[in-house]
C-alpha cells in the first residue's frame, strides 16, 4: 500500500474518533487538546484501565486532573457528540426512514466504602452510584427479509439526565405516593423522562436544517399519566409500554377494549437475551435470544385520570390515544409468553402502521445494548475515580466510544452479508486478514460484516462455536487490531 494512502487513512481514522469530541466548550485550549489525546488513547482499547491506556505518568496524571477539573463539565463533553448525532439524524431523515429516540435508565454502581467517593448516592442492595437516563437516536431501516422486522441503525446519544438518589428510610407504597404528590412535579424522579424529551427536542431544533420528526420510545417505567399528557400537549410522537391496566373513560380497564379488538397483524420478532432481574419488586426471569411469532391488535382509548394524577392542577382529566397489544399465542414449552401493551399517538388503521409501531418499540433494545457496551466493553463501573464529577465526565467520554462499538456489532447483526468495506478501511482489512490467518481464522476474499465481527472477536479470544461475541472479547480484539495497525502505519511512514 502506498505510504500516502496509509497516512491519509490514519488521518481519517483520527478524525472519526476526534469529531465526536471536537468543539467541546471547555474554556481552555489545553483542555481541548487533553480531551482529544484521551479519546485517541481510549478508543482502541476502551476496556483498559486509565493507567494501561495512558502512555506514561504525565499522561495518566493529566487524565485524572482533566476528569476532576471544575472547568470540565459533563454537558460540554457530551455536546459535540450530541451535535454529530443530530447531524446523522438529519441525514437519515433525508433518506425517508423513521427516526427513533430510545429512552432508558441504567444503574451505575461503583465499588468501595459507601461515602468514600464524593457525591455518589445510595442504590439498591447497599451499592453506591447514580442513575444515567440516556436517549439514543436510531434509524429504522427496511427489513432484510420479508416478514422480518426493521433493522435498527444506532446513530448516537441525543441526551443524558443523571440522577443521584440520597439515602432514605424504607417506606410503604402509600407513603411514597404521599411524599411524591407533596413535591413539586419538577422535583420528582419521574420527571426525568420529560426532561430528556425536552433535551432531545431542543438539540434537534438547534440544528440549522428543519427538525426531523422522530418517535420517543420508552419502557414500562415511563407509563406515567402526567408524562403522557405532556407528550400529547406538546405534539410529540411516542410509543410507551404500559405498566398499568389503566381505566377508560367508561370506568372499565383498557384490557377489555383490547380483548374485543380483532387481530390485525402477525409478525416474527427476534427477542434479545436477558439476565434475571428484579423490576419494581417483581422478578423478571432470564431469557435466551429466540424468535417469537407475535400477533397484534389495537384500539383507540380515552383514558381517565386517577385521583393521584389529578392532584397536579395542570393534568387533564381525560387523554385520548391508542393502545396496541402485542402477544405470543403459542410460546415454546417452558418459555414465558410475550405480552406488551404499547400506548401511542401514532395511527393504527393498517397492518403497516401497526408494524411500524412494533418496530419502533423494538428499537428500545439498542439503548440497552449501549449500556452493556459502556459497562462491559468500556469497563465504566471499574473506573477508580473518586467523585461524582469525575465519573460523570468519564461517562460522557465513553458514550461515543460505546456507540462506535455498538454500531460495529449492530452492522454485523442486521446486515451480516454486507461488504466489510463499509465498516473498516482497506489497511484495517489487510491487517485483520494477516492477524486472523495467524490464528487459523482465514477471512474470505471479500469479507462480510459478520466475517469481520467474528475475526475481530477471535483476536480477543472468542470461539465461534460459543455463539455471538460479547463486549469484552470485541474490545480486546479491537485493541489487538489497533495496536498492530499503529505499528504497521508507523513503519510504513518511516520507510517513506
Amino acid at each position: 500500500m502506498a505510504p500516502a494512502l496509509v497516512v491519509r487513512e490514519a488521518e481519517e481514522e483520527a478524525v472519526a474518533v476526534g469529531v465526536e469530541y471536537a468543539g467541546a466548550r471547555l474554556g481552555d485550549a489545553r483542555l481541548g487538546k487533553r480531551l482529544d489525546l484521551m479519546a485517541r488513547r481510549l478508543a482502541p482499547a476502551p476496556d483498559r484501565s486509565f493507567p494501561q491506556a495512558m502512555q506514561g505518568e504525565a499522561e495518566l496524571e493529566g487524565a485524572y486532573r482533566f476528569l476532576s477539573n471544575r472547568q470540565v463539565r459533563w454537558r460540554e463533553l457530551l455536546a459535540p457528540h450530541v451535535a454529530q448525532t443530530c447531524a446523522r439524524m438529519q441525514e437519515a431523515a433525508r433518506e425517508g426512514v423513521l427516526l427513533v429516540a430510545a429512552h432508558d435508565t441504567t444503574e451505575l454502581h461503583f465499588q468501595g466504602e459507601v461515602g468514600a467517593r464524593r457525591g455518589l448516592g445510595q442504590l439498591a442492595r447497599g451499592h453506591q452510584g447514580f442513575h444515567a437516563h440516556v436517549a439514543l437516536g436510531a434509524a429504522l431501516l427496511p427489513p432484510a427479509q420479508p416478514e422480518a422486522g426493521a433493522r435498527h441503525r444506532p446513530l448516537g446519544a441525543l441526551g443524558l439526565v443523571p440522577q443521584v438518589r440520597r439515602a432514605r428510610p424504607q417506606r410503604t407504597l402509600k407513603q411514597r405516593k404521599a411524599q411524591s404528590s407533596a413535591r413539586s412535579p419538577t422535583a420528582r424522579e419521574s420527571e426525568r423522562w420529560w426532561q430528556l424529551v425536552a433535551q432531545v427536542e431542543a438539540a434537534l431544533a438547534a440544528q440549522d436544517a428543519a427538525t426531523p420528526a422522530l418517535v420517543h420510545v420508552m419502557d414500562r417505567e415511563a407509563d406515567n399519566y402526567r408524562l403522557l399528557a405532556q407528550l400529547l400537549q406538546a405534539g410529540h410522537r411516542f410509543v410507551i409500554r404500559a405498566r398499568f391496566d389503566r381505566l377508560q373513560d367508561s370506568g372499565r380497564p383498557m384490557s377489555e377494549a383490547l380483548e374485543q379488538s380483532p387481530r390485525v397483524l402477525g409478525r416474527t420478532v427476534r427477542l434479545g437475551a436477558r439476565e434475571e432481574r428484579w423490576t419494581n419488586g417483581k422478578r423478571v426471569p432470564a431469557r435466551k435470544s429466540r424468535p417469537a411469532r407475535l400477533e397484534v391488535r389495537a384500539c383507540p382509548l380515552t383514558l381517565k385520570a386517577s385521583d393521584y394524577a389529578l392532584k397536579d392542577a395542570d393534568v387533564p382529566a381525560r387523554l385520548t390515544l391508542h393502545a396496541v397489544e402485542v402477544f405470543e399465542p403459542q410460546p415454546p414449552e417452558g418459555e414465558e409468553p410475550v405480552r406488551w401493551v404499547l400506548l401511542t399517538c401514532l395511527p393504527i388503521d393498517t397492518g403497516e402502521q401497526l408494524s411500524l409501531i412494533l418496530d419502533a418499540y423494538c428499537a428500545r433494545w439498542c439503548v440497552e445494548e449501549l449500556f452493556k457496551a459502556l459497562k462491559t466493553g468500556c469497563s465504566l463501573e471499574k473506573r477508580q475515580l473518586g467523585s461524582l464529577r469525575a465519573l460523570l465526565n468519564a461517562l460522557c467520554l465513553f458514550i461515543p466510544i460505546a456507540w462506535r462499538l455498538l454500531s460495529l456489532r449492530q452492522a454485523a447483526r442486521d446486515t451480516p452479508q454486507a461488504p466489510a468495506a463499509g465498516v473498516l478501511h482497506e489497511d484495517e482489512l489487510l491487517m485483520l486478514r494477516h492477524l486472523a490467518h495467524a490464528r487459523r481464522y482465514p477471512l474470505a476474499a471479500t469479507p462480510t460484516c459478520e466475517d469481520v465481527l467474528y475475526a475481530v472477536a477471535a483476536l480477543g479470544g472468542h470461539l465461534k462455536r460459543n455463539g455471538p461475541p460479547g463486549w469484552q472479547t470485541l474490545a480486546r480484539g479491537h485493541e489487538a487490531l489497533t495496536a498492530a495497525l499503529v505499528g504497521f502505519r508507523a513503519a510504513t511512514c518511516d520507510q517513506s
